[in-house]
């Protein structure tokens, strides 16, 4: 199958603008309200170390996520057709869960908690697993998602979610197990992302 930017060109409808607009605006919304939300943290890093680094963890994971996503939206791009629209849906709902991630920064400063924030990973990978079965059906091919990388990562993330809620529930908050919910879950995505970045899938 030939393709062109932004369209299939030999059997298939052209992918919409206006849902790749409104993607664009959903990341824009995400990476301001990490500025704005954040902006006593991003100012006094000294003051709010963990939370400062859970804030630049999100902001760059949106970020990188936007850049692999606009990247795999040249190679397999929406279609103005029910599946197309469902994997759009999927999509901004992932968005969504970026930004539960980022408001679930406040409960560290509050309450010493990262129950929130660590669960958020697996949910975010259970919608990229959702998005990539759409997107394989929309364009009919498994080259369209690397679903086996999603499942791992996703499995990875389950036990980093369930080990937290785990030891908070028995020990309450504690610097070095939250160190450890911070560093573990933004390495984890940066190795996901460096795999992800050597094809043009999610």
């Amino acid at each position: 199958m030939k393709r062109t930017e932004g369209a299939v060109t030999d059997n298939g409808p052209r992918a919409s603008t206006t849902m790749k607009s409104f993607m664009d605006v959903a990341f824009s919304v995400i990476v301001a309200e990490c500025f704005t939300r954040y902006a006593e943290v991003l100012l006094e890093p000294s003051r709010h170390l963990l939370s400062f680094l859970a804030v630049i963890a999100t902001i760059g994971s949106v970020v990188w996520s936007y850049v692999q996503f606009r990247i795999s939206l040249e190679v397999w791009p929406y279609l103005d057709r029910p599946i197309g629209y469902c994997r759009f849906a999927a999509d901004l709902l992932i968005v969504g869960l970026y930004g539960y991630q980022l408001y679930s920064i406040r409960d560290l400063l509050t309450r010493g908690s990262l129950c929130k924030y660590t669960l958020a990973f697996p949910l975010v990978f259970s919608l990229y697993i959702a998005s990539g079965a759409l997107r394989r059906h929309e364009h009919g091919t498994r080259e369209a998602s690397r679903m086996g990388l999603l499942v791992i990562f996703f499995l990875f993330f389950v036990m980093i979610a369930v080990g937290y809620q785990v030891a908070f529930a028995r020990c309450g908050p504690g610097l070095v197990l939250n160190g450890v919910a911070v560093a573990l879950p933004t390495v984890l995505i940066v190795l996901y992302r460096v795999l992800r970045g050597r094809s043009n899938r999610k």
